[in-house]
């Protein structure tokens, strides 16, 4: 609740200071929360898509956990590692993508 007025305050403070200063801040803000709300969307929509992942993932553990006995009976070791590396590899390939798109995004040059 404090940032809108810290806001308010901080552009009239340097209206005050420096007029022609402030209109480089006056055109920057609205640029950059545009900026920021887009990149909110996007990054929303992927982390629910990583946040499923991340339960696929957890479900699988799971399964495996409470059937280590039937699995060890059957002799399924290898088949179930193998789905196992399976789901985990798109899972770390979905994080790497998604902390390289949104963090590269964050330098400016």
């Amino acid at each position: 609740m404090v940032a809108p007025f810290m806001l308010i305050g901080s552009i009239i403070l340097s209206i005050r200071i420096n007029a022609q200063l402030s209109l480089v801040l006056l055109t920057t803000v609205p640029i950059l929360s545009i900026y920021i709300l887009i990149m909110m969307h996007y990054i929303s929509k992927d982390f629910t898509t990583l946040l499923q992942s991340t339960d696929t993932l957890t479900q699988m553990i799971r399964e495996l956990l409470t059937g280590i006995r039937v699995i060890r009976a059957f002799n399924k070791n290898e088949y179930e590692l193998e789905c196992f590396d399976n789901v985990n590899q798109r899972y770390v390939i979905k994080i790497g993508e998604t902390h390289a798109q949104y963090h590269s995004n964050q330098k400016f040059k």
